[in-house]
C-alpha cells in the first residue's frame, strides 16, 4: 500500500472517530444545557388566601388577597426591581445576600468540553433591574397581618409545573424559590418607610431566620435526570419516591474551568457549597411546610425563582420547557397549628 493511500486512510478514519464522537456529545445529556438554551416560564402566580386578616401588597399601599403578574410589572414605589423576565436560563446560588442591596447574589454557568470530559466555569450575575431583562425572576410583595404568625404556612397550592409540550418535562423538578425578609414595619407607616429595606440575612449565615429556600418536587426526577445525575455526578436516584439529592451551589465565580464531576461533590469548597434548602416538598405538595414566621404589622418580602443549575434535573432532555410557578400563603384556622 502506498503512502498516499495510506493517509487517505488515516483521514477517513480520523474523521469517522470524530463524527461517532460527535455524534455521542449530541446524545449525551449533562448539566447546565448545550449551549445554555433558554427555557420559558409562561407564568407566573402569586395566590394568598386572606385568613386571619392576612393580606398582600405589590406597592405597600393598595392590599388585596390575590396578586396578578400585572400588578407586580406596575407597582409604582421607589426603588422597585421587580424582574420579570418570559424566559430564564439556568443559575446558582448558595443564598448569599448582598448586605447593601438585599439582593441574592446569582451566578450564571457555562459547560465546555475539557479534556474528554466537561467543565464548568460561572460569571456573576448583575443585580436585578425592574423590568423584563435577566435570567431569574425576583420581586417585592408586602405582606400585612393584625397579629404575630408564628407559622405561615405554603399551602398546597404552591407549585412549580410542567405546562408544554411533551418529551420536555422536568425542569419543573430542577427549579427553587427564595423568600427573604427585608424588613418590618407597624401597621399605618407610610410605603415609603418600608419598601426600601434590604435587611434580609444570607441563608447559609443567618442568625435570625430571614431567608427560606424551596425546593419543590424533590421527590421525582425524567429518566434522562436519572441518567445524567449517574454520569455527571456518580449519584444514583430513581424517577418516582426519590430520596433528596443534596447539591452544592455555586458561591463564586469561577474563571478557571472545573470538571463537571466536581462541582458536586463537595472537593472544592472554594467555589461551591452544600445547600440544604429549608422547605422541601414532593410533587404531590402531599406535606406542605411553614414557609415564614410573620410580626404584627407589615413585612417586606424578596421572592427569588430560579432554574438551580446545580440540580440533577437541570440537563438538555429538560431545555425549552414551559414551567408555571403557583405561591400560595396560609395562616393556619386553629392557632398554633
Amino acid at each position: 500500500m502506498s503512502k498516499k493511500s495510506k493517509r487517505k486512510i488515516d483521514l477517513k478514519t480520523a474523521i469517522l472517530i470524530l463524527l461517532l464522537l460527535a455524534a455521542l456529545l449530541f446524545a449525551s445529556t449533562y448539566a447546565w444545557f448545550t449551549a445554555n438554551r433558554v427555557v420559558s416560564v409562561s407564568d407566573i402566580d402569586v395566590r394568598i388566601e386572606a385568613q386571619s386578616g392576612l393580606q398582600i401588597s405589590a406597592d405597600g399601599e393598595h392590599w388585596k388577597s390575590t396578586l396578578t403578574v400585572d400588578d407586580l410589572k406596575t407597582a409604582a414605589y421607589a426603588g422597585n426591581s421587580n424582574q420579570l423576565p418570559s424566559t430564564m436560563e439556568p443559575v446558582s446560588t448558595v443564598g448569599e445576600v448582598n448586605n447593601a442591596t438585599g439582593f441574592m447574589k446569582m451566578f450564571y454557568g457555562k459547560v465546555d468540553s475539557k479534556d474528554n470530559g466537561f467543565a464548568l466555569t460561572a460569571t456573576a450575575e448583575p443585580a436585578e433591574t425592574a423590568g423584563t431583562t435577566g435570567r431569574f425572576v425576583a420581586f417585592d410583595i408586602f405582606l400585612q397581618v393584625n397579629q404575630d404568625e408564628d407559622n405561615v404556612i405554603l399551602g398546597e397550592n404552591s407549585t412549580v409545573t410542567f405546562k408544554g409540550t411533551a418529551g420536555n418535562e422536568g425542569l419543573q423538578n430542577a427549579a427553587r424559590v427564595a423568600f427573604l425578609k427585608q424588613g418590618h414595619a407597624a401597621i399605618g407607616s407610610p410605603a415609603s418607610s418600608f419598601t426600601g429595606l434590604h435587611g434580609a440575612e444570607s441563608f447559609l449565615t443567618q442568625s435570625g431566620d430571614t431567608t427560606e429556600l424551596w425546593e419543590p418536587n424533590s421527590d421525582v426526577h425524567t429518566t434522562a435526570a436519572v441518567a445524567a445525575a449517574k454520569s455527571n455526578y456518580d449519584i444514583d436516584t430513581t424517577t418516582t419516591d426519590a430520596e433528596v439529592i443534596e447539591y452544592y451551589g455555586i458561591n463564586q465565580a469561577i474563571t478557571e474551568a472545573v470538571d463537571l464531576g466536581e462541582t458536586n461533590d463537595g472537593t472544592d469548597a472554594t467555589h461551591f457549597t452544600k445547600v440544604t434548602p429549608s422547605i422541601i416538598t414532593d410533587a404531590a405538595m402531599a406535606d406542605y411546610d411553614n414557609a415564614f414566621s410573620l410580626e404584627e404589622g407589615i413585612t417586606k418580602i424578596r421572592v427569588y425563582m430560579w432554574i438551580e443549575g446545580q440540580d440533577v434535573d437541570c440537563e438538555n432532555n429538560a431545555s425549552g420547557s414551559d414551567i408555571t410557578f403557583k405561591l400560595e400563603f396560609k395562616v393556619p384556622e386553629t392557632p398554633g397549628a
